[in-house]
Parts: structure tokens; C-alpha cells; sequence
């Protein structure tokens, strides 16, 4: 039997604890400025255990930022990611990227937090244990099936334990908001998330880790995966409707803002400051476009 605990230490800088009879995984370790509060969290939880896996689900800077810290602090953690992931940490493009949204992140009003004493750490170590799709993770308590799932990004991967029937997911099936929407977060691939909406469906999880703050039980499962289709149905028609109709980028964008992040609760909008949410935005729209009209790309 597992035990999930959140361990999030700042608002959608998600990080879970799960815990069985001999074994501790961390699924994501949040933001890098709120990585010392996390890993207070992770620390107290423990009650003097260590954390065995590291289980990564991609490179964004508030899923995978604390890393550097969460290494450091338990030094014989198997850090799992797929080879994409380990591939973009490498990349000092994507560490100057990860540190400027990651201070971004930190500053947003009512977080608390003090940048100017701030200086965070982007030294990301290399995975130690690189997976792909299909591969199982045998651990002593626990038998962990890989599942890769672009859509969200390239690199987003799924932990499937079998023997418990619990899923951890990531936004290429969506967030599920406080409202009860869903929220469509591809931004790789309109396509190949509605696959991923399909393949973890099937999956039958009983418990389901949802990205940035909700766990859902199996009956729950089917009604968010139906949401999680219609939601990015509706997103993708937006930018459709929105291009077919002349609109710039910026306007797109803007619409979409209006649309899909300005309607959320005060509670869901500071899960994702608001420049994070445009920049996958401007990341989406083109990558749609090649998608579902390629003649125009030609």
C-alpha cells in the first residue's frame, strides 16, 4: 500500500512523496526558489528515511527546477528521466531559460518570497537511470512502467505503478483547475496529447497524480479524461477560428489569454504566472498550425 504526500512547498511547483514499505520515490521537485522549503517538507516526511527514486516527469523549471538542491541533499537518489529531458538539462540555453522563468516565478506578488537574497542553482546533474517508452523500473516494493507522452512537451514522460494501479501523469492530459475544468496544456502536439488522453485512460489507474494540485481516485478518472478531450478539442478550435480569421500571433495569443487563463479562479492563476502561461502559448500556436494545417506551412 502507498502513501502519497504533497510536499509542495509554493503554488505549482508541485512535488509528491510517495512512500511504500521499504522504498520513498519523489515525483517532481518543484521550483528551484522554493526548492529549501520543499525539500523541508520531503526531510519531515521522511522521519529519517532517505528518497530512493527521483522520478521526473519533464524539464519544465517548476516540475524538474529543484533538482540541483534535491541531489546534493540525497546524493545515492536515482534520478529518472527520459533521454530528451537529460538531453535539454545539459543545454545552458535551457538553464538561462529555466533560471529567468524561475525568478520570474519567484517575484509574482503574494508568493513571499525575497529575490533580491536570491541566487539560485541551474548545475543540473545527469540522470542516472534513463528511460523510454515501455521500459519497466523494478524496484523492491514497486514495478514501474514508462510511458512517454509528447503533447505538453516533447520530453513528458508518465510513471505507471502497477501493482498499486497508480498513475503519475503530467499536463499533456491536462490540469484539472479548482473549478472543475480542465485545462488544456499541449503545446508540442494537439495530436499526440489527445493519444496520451487515450493511452492513460486505458491504463485503468485507480489513483491518479494530477500536475499542479489534485490526486483523483478511478471513479473521478473518467470524467476528467473526458474533459481532458473536450478541453483540448476547444483550445485547438480557438486558435484554429482565431487564425482562419486573420488574426496576428499576438492577437491569438491574447485571445487565448482571455479565453482560457483569465477565467480562472484567483487560486488556479497562481499556479502558473502569467507569463509562463504566453509563453507556451507562443510555443503552441505554430506547432498547431503544422499540424492540423500543413498545406499553409508548405
Amino acid at each position: 500500500m502507498l502513501k502519497i504526500i504533497d510536499v509542495t512547498a509554493a503554488p505549482g511547483g508541485d512535488s509528491r512523496l510517495i512512500l511504500s514499505e521499504n522504498e520513498a520515490f519523489l515525483a517532481d521537485v518543484g521550483f528551484p526558489f522554493s526548492g529549501a522549503a520543499t525539500l523541508a517538507n520531503v526531510k519531515a516526511a521522511l522521519d529519517g528515511r532517505t528518497v530512493d527514486y527521483i522520478l521526473i516527469t519533464h524539464a519544465h523549471y517548476d516540475h524538474v527546477g529543484a533538482l540541483p538542491l534535491f541531489k546534493k541533499a540525497f546524493p545515492d537518489a536515482v534520478v529518472v528521466e527520459c533521454a530528451a529531458t537529460n538531453s535539454i538539462l545539459e543545454r545552458p540555453g535551457a538553464r538561462k531559460f529555466i533560471a529567468d522563468m524561475d525568478m520570474n516565478a519567484a517575484g509574482e506578488s503574494g508568493r513571499g518570497f525575497d529575490v533580491g537574497s536570491y541566487s539560485g542553482d541551474y548545475d543540473f546533474p545527469a540522470a542516472d537511470l534513463i528511460v523510454a517508452d515501455g521500459d519497466i523500473i523494478q524496484a523492491r516494493d514497486a514495478t514501474i512502467e514508462v510511458l512517454e507522452t509528447p503533447g505538453h512537451t516533447r520530453d513528458s514522460v508518465m510513471y505507471f505503478f502497477r501493482e498499486d494501479g497508480l498513475l503519475i501523469s503530467n499536463e499533456t492530459t491536462g490540469v484539472l483547475l479548482q473549478g472543475g475544468q480542465v485545462h488544456a496544456s499541449f503545446v508540442t502536439s494537439y495530436l499526440q496529447a489527445l493519444e496520451a488522453i487515450d493511452r492513460a485512460e486505458k491504463l485503468g489507474a485507480k489513483t491518479i497524480i494530477l500536475p499542479h494540485g489534485s490526486i483523483i481516485d478511478g471513479e473521478q478518472a473518467a470524467g476528467y479524461f473526458a474533459r481532458s478531450r473536450e478541453s483540448a478539442t476547444n483550445k485547438a478550435e480557438t486558435i484554429l477560428r482565431c487564425h482562419d480569421a486573420g488574426m496576428s500571433e499576438d492577437e491569438i495569443v491574447e485571445e487565448v489569454k482571455r479565453k482560457f487563463f483569465f477565467t480562472r479562479t484567483p487560486e488556479d492563476r497562481a499556479m502558473q504566472p502569467e507569463k509562463a502561461f504566453e509563453v507556451n502559448q507562443r510555443a503552441t500556436i505554430p506547432k498547431l498550425l503544422a499540424e492540423l494545417r500543413p498545406q499553409e506551412q508548405a
